[in-house]
């Protein structure tokens, strides 16, 4: 239907006629009741307007008035022009007749063509082409497929400006029904159409290829339920390209087109690492520990498989999830903030170095004195030595034991929620009853056994349950258990030369003490097996009472006398 149809009025009628119509129609369709009527309504009024403005008054007579001068000779073209546009009247008016009478656009044109009227003809079909309506629409593609409309071939009288209108117009109805396909999930449907029309001709100059572009941009950003096949597929179709700077728009449209392109893609790496059954990848593992609800001890157990690549796939997803809040709330699904608490950190590594030097330092203190430098040297040598020995099958028990307590880490975790203090459980990231508490047990007991006094084994055995339960503690929240070294070192180090000077009076006046008890030890030996005393030789003589000892004592040396002056004698000549 064309304006002139929609309005009720003849293609005659005045600016006047066709405001006073407007205003009529107006009353009968409210833009807030049918928009799509109204804007109808509104483009056949803009339309007709436009139309009335611009007609010539072709039935107007022209006057002749014999008392006015005669026009010189070099002004006659006047009524010549006018002959002539009076005779282009004529022409349009004989070729809209055709046009209305005529079965089929290619019969209007072969008759057209037969009576030399194809200029009028192709200026009336672009006047029709520019009314509202599906019709006109299929007027221009009939025009590009038989007259060349919008291509370098096409006639040279035809406006350059209304013919670019016409593309424009081509486009805004691909667009538009494009967005009508993509509500309805057709995307195949739209990329074919897409490729399709850009390999026809008349898309090809860099202004409507450009525009073009611009549309498909607003399409994307006006409908975000696309897929990421299809904005991979519109990117690759337009050569869209952020590496190479080949972008249709400024860097913040293209990062908020990428934005949600990343949401997009987040969604469906969710829902398919959620499906799973079981996690096979790092991502999916991720996706499990920070998103999926789970028992404490059910993430112990997925937490204790966890390699490097699974905590840098947790750190990224972390990333995305922060910049995504709102996707969890649209899938329903809960983030574990404290998801760190879990990761086992780098403090683990100082368990066997502080392991092997407290074995020495409890080996070397209960050991005996030494009773030179040299043996001194040689007790240092057989402890480390024999810590050294001791570590390796301390590591060996250790991993045996990790092993036998994953197999049973949920119940482990049960357990340890209910008897370890939340302080030190955390939720099944910290301490485990049967994990770490009973090894602590076992090494406690075993340094006790060394030490022969009662009250030493006890504190001994307090002093490394405590140490094993501090190292377990802070290693499981990922700190440095040998910090607290490094602190004091830190504090200690601006004393500079006094604390070397003291250090190393210490450790002589330690290693001298070891000696000089080492000495006594070996006098008071000495004295036991041989002694010096009158009351020990009493003792050792059988005597009971102490005078006599002493007469006893006094026969013994007058006989030892006696015996010797008799050799004495009996020796001389």
């Amino acid at each position: 239907m064309n304006p002139w149809e929609l309005l009720g009025l003849d293609a005659e009628a005045d600016t006047r006629s066709v405001k006073r119509r407007y205003a009529q129609l107006l009353k009968q369709t409210r833009p807030d009741e049918d928009p799509e009527a109204f804007q109808r309504l509104r483009e056949a009024y803009e339309w007709a307007l436009d139309w009335a403005q611009r007609s010539p008054d072709v039935d107007t007579p022209f006057a002749l008035d014999e008392s006015v001068t005669p026009v010189p000779f070099s002004d006659a073209q006047q009524p010549i022009a006018s002959l002539a546009e009076i005779q282009q009247n004529d022409d349009r008016a004989w070729v809209a007749a055709l046009l209305d009478s005529c079965a089929s656009l290619d019969d209007a044109l072969f008759q057209a063509s037969e009576a030399g009227q194809q200029r009028a003809f192709e200026l009336e079909l672009l006047r029709r082409a520019q009314l509202p309506g599906d019709q006109a629409d299929e007027t221009v593609r009939w025009a590009m497929a038989h007259l060349n409309w919008l291509t370098p071939w096409q006639a040279d009288y035809l406006p350059i400006a209304a013919m670019n209108a016409l593309a424009e117009r081509l486009l805004n109805a691909e667009l538009w029904k494009w967005h009508s396909q993509l509500e309805d999930g057709q995307e195949q449907a739209v990329l074919e159409s897409i490729r399709q029309l850009k390999q026809q001709p008349w898309v090809q100059p860099f202004d409507r290829s450009s525009y073009l572009q611009q549309g498909v941009l607003g399409l994307l950003e006006s409908n975000l339920d696309w897929s990421l096949n299809f904005f991979d597929e519109t990117c690759r179709l337009f050569d869209w390209d952020e590496a190479r700077g080949q972008l249709p728009c400024d860097d913040e449209r293209w990062e908020a087109l990428c934005l949600h392109r990343g949401a997009m893609a987040l969604r469906a790496e969710l829902r398919q690492s959620l499906n799973e059954k079981q996690p096979g990848s790092p991502s999916s593992r991720a996706v499990w520990l920070l998103l999926k609800p789970m028992h404490e001890g059910e993430r112990r157990k997925l937490v204790d498989g966890f390699g490097d690549a699974d905590w840098q796939a947790c750190e990224a997803l972390a990333w995305r999830v922060e910049h995504h809040d709102d996707l969890l709330n649209d899938l329903g699904l809960t983030y574990l903030p404290r998801w760190r608490d879990w990761h086992p950190g780098n403090g683990w590594v100082q368990l066997y170095p502080l392991f092997w030097l407290y074995l020495c330092l409890v080996m070397f203190v209960l050991s005996s004195p030494s009773e030179s430098a040299k043996d001194l040297v040689v007790s240092v040598v057989a402890v480390a030595a024999l810590g050294t020995a001791l570590l390796f099958v301390f590591r060996l028990l250790i991993k045996l034991w990790n092993r036998l307590a994953r197999w049973c880490v949920v119940s482990d975790v049960d357990i340890s929620l209910r008897l370890i203090p939340p302080r030190w459980g955390r939720g099944g990231s910290g301490l485990l009853l049967l994990r770490h508490i009973v090894p602590g047990v076992a090494f406690a007991a075993l340094t006790a056994h060394w030490a022969a006094d009662p009250i030493a084994s006890t504190v001994l055995a307090l002093t490394t349950f405590i140490l094993c339960v501090q190292f377990v503690d802070v290693a499981s929240r990922g700190g440095a258990p040998a910090a607290w070294l490094v602190r004091g070192w830190l504090v200690l180090a601006p004393l500079g030369k006094q604390l070397l000077i003291w250090s190393l009076i210490f450790a002589a006046a330690f290693v001298l003490s070891k000696m000089i008890i080492g000495w006594k030890e070996k006098e008071r030996e000495i004295k036991a097996k041989h002694p010096t005393s009158i009351e020990a030789a009493c003792k050792m003589l059988g005597y009971t009472n102490h005078e006599e000892c002493m007469k006893g004592i006094s026969e013994r040396r007058e006989a030892m006398r006696n015996a010797e002056q008799t050799s004495s004698e009996t020796q001389a000549p």
